[in-house]
């Protein structure tokens, strides 16, 4: 399977699991390109692939503009597509905004993995030194990211379509409460 990963990365938290993809899918016997998304590289894929992966941060529950520009700059041509993403506390909606725009552009999309990862906002820097706080934002990550990564790649290539994304149970709350305070 000829494999194409395109991620933004901001902290390299992102870059980091690109790397880990890329790497369990040679080892799985894929072709793989990957390829950093910039300001400077939008354009369309001119690459031969089977499967999209496309990478990225949740800013504030959402991918950033930046990612949602490069897809929709894409043509599906009816091939498979899936995103990872690596967020800090909550990932929002921001895999269903991009797996909604990736059908619209003729993509079939075949899931999405989702990483804790070290937060980059400034969040643990305001939390006060050996409090409970600190001690939470210094947890929080993902376990086991190879072998979740492992097992996404082998089912990928039996699935056809995955079901959509649901919205987090989450976002109701999100929207009433936080939203309004930003």
């Amino acid at each position: 399977m000829k494999i194409c990963i395109y991620y933004f990365s901001g902290a390299g938290n992102t870059e980091c699991i690109a790397k880990i993809i890329e790497q369990i899918s040679q080892n799985k016997g894929n072709s793989v390109y990957r390829k950093r998304i910039t300001k400077k590289f939008l354009e369309k894929i001119e690459q031969d692939y089977d499967i999209l992966e496309i990478g990225f941060p949740v800013y504030f529950r959402h991918a950033p503009l930046m990612v949602l520009n490069f897809i929709n700059r894409q043509v599906g041509n009816n091939r498979k597509f899936f995103t990872f993403c690596t967020k800090g506390l909550y990932s929002g909606n921001a895999s269903r905004e991009i797996h909604n725009l990736a059908q619209k552009k003729s993509f079939r999309v075949a899931g999405n993995l989702e990483f804790y990862m070290p937060g980059s906002d400034g969040l643990t820097l305001m939390a006060k030194k050996k409090s409970l706080t600190e001690k939470i934002f210094k947890c929080i990550h993902s376990k086991n990211i190879r072998s979740q990564i492992e097992n996404f790649i082998i089912s990928i290539k039996r699935l056809e379509n995955i079901e959509e994304v649901k919205s987090k149970w989450y976002i109701p709350f999100d929207n009433g409460i936080i939203k309004p305070l930003e």
